[in-house]
């Protein structure tokens, strides 16, 4: 469980670094001032789905790839912090009142029963045959190229698989995805 944990804190810096650096790109480019408190993070797990992506189609995404792109994050994130784009405390721009702090605490008790569920064994059938040897396969060989034009079918590729290569067991040999 301390794993899982660990796995979602990595999740989550991931996430509002890379989110933060294109939303600062988007308001710097724009000219706006989006600041929406879970902005970031939604952002941000599209933006390291497309590196993900780019990554797959030329290398599988075994642990080398995940070092790569956890040192660039790590760089980038020190480079956001001395530039002032980001802060240690992410909250301090916002304002809370009492309904703010009740969206909160409920999207932390989303957080932990999530946590908590993700501990369990799943219950869907197929989560064996098919969805665990796909990520698998993702990550030791990476995209296909050419097999789609078989049959579709040998051709999808969900994003929600993509990340579960890129995030899965990042802190510990064994899987937990």
């Amino acid at each position: 469980m301390f794993f899982i944990l660990l796995n979602w804190l990595n999740t989550f810096f991931l996430s509002y670094i890379w989110g933060s650096l294109i939303l600062h790109l988007i308001n710097h480019l724009l000219k706006v001032k989006l600041k929406i408190i879970g902005l970031p993070f939604f952002i941000g797990l599209v933006t390291i789905n497309s590196i993900v992506d780019a990554f797959a189609i030329f290398t599988p995404i075994n642990f080398s790839a995940k070092i790569f792109i956890e040192l660039i994050s790590i760089c980038l994130a020190i480079w956001l912090f001395l530039r002032k784009i980001i802060a240690l405390n992410i909250f301090s721009n916002y304002r809370f009142n009492a309904k703010k702090i009740f969206i909160v605490l409920i999207g932390l008790y989303l957080f932990i029963a999530t946590w908590i569920r993700c501990f369990f064994p799943t219950s869907h059938y197929d989560e064996g045959l098919y969805y665990i040897q796909h990520v698998k396969w993702i990550q030791e060989y990476g995209f296909v190229k050419g097999l789609a034009n078989l049959h579709i079918r040998l051709g999808i590729n969900s994003n929600w698989h993509n990340l579960s290569a890129f995030l899965d067991g990042f802190f510990s040999s064994k899987s937990y995805f």
